[in-house]
């Protein structure tokens, strides 16, 4: 997959999660696994920005 295309579907997963209202988790242990998810999908973007997957996003 491309690096660009990559970066847009983070993105765009990163702006979903944001957006969940906290009242719709009902629980405090989804509230911490949206938390841990957001997290993890900025950080891959953030490393995917900075190259550390070019080998793997190339075509």
């Amino acid at each position: 997959m491309k690096k660009e295309i990559m970066i847009l579907w983070l993105e765009e997963k990163i702006q979903q999660i944001k957006d969940t209202p906290v009242s719709v988790v009902d629980t405090k242990e989804k509230q911490h696994y949206l938390l841990g998810s957001l997290k993890t999908l900025e950080l891959i973007k953030e490393q995917l920005e900075q190259g550390k997957f070019d080998e793997i996003t190339q075509e």
